[in-house]
């Protein structure tokens, strides 16, 4: 963080790095799935170019050095990025095809939420909110304990 923002920048050893590798390898198994995956018989099946730009918008905008998040496929068309930190649960659900992003967070003991309809998943501004958000809840677990 410089002057109070989440800068993206290259792994360390200049390549993707591992935080990289595990979410396009991630995504990628998406590009496999056929129309009606899901369990229920629903699942669209995923552009391979959408889910390119999401891979690339990640790599260029969201920080190596925060929390690396479990990546899932969603029926309708998402992909869904969540995070568990301290007593909170996480997730950004991102329409590939749109680019939106719906971010929502409870804290458990608390109830205490956090809920964004608003993301534009191909602007740097809402990715830094993301990553600012993320550091900031990991820094206070980190200062309590």
């Amino acid at each position: 963080m410089r002057n109070g923002e989440v800068m993206s920048r290259p792994s360390p050893d200049g390549g993707d790095g591992e935080w990289m590798r595990h979410f396009r390898e991630r995504v990628d198994e998406f590009k496999g799935l056929d129309l009606g995956w899901h369990g229920d018989g629903n699942g669209m099946q995923f552009d391979p170019q959408s889910l390119d730009r999401l891979t690339g918008l990640y790599a260029e905008f969201y920080p190596h050095d925060c929390p690396e998040p479990h990546v899932y496929p969603s029926p309708e068309n998402a992909v869904q990025l969540e995070w568990d930190i301290r007593r909170w649960r996480i997730s950004l659900e991102i329409d590939v095809g749109m680019l939106k992003g719906e971010f929502y967070a409870i804290e458990l003991d608390t109830d205490e939420d956090v809920f964004r309809d608003d993301l534009d998943m191909s602007r740097r501004e809402d990715w830094r909110w993301i990553s600012q958000w993320l550091l900031e809840k990991r820094s206070e677990g980190a200062s309590q304990g």
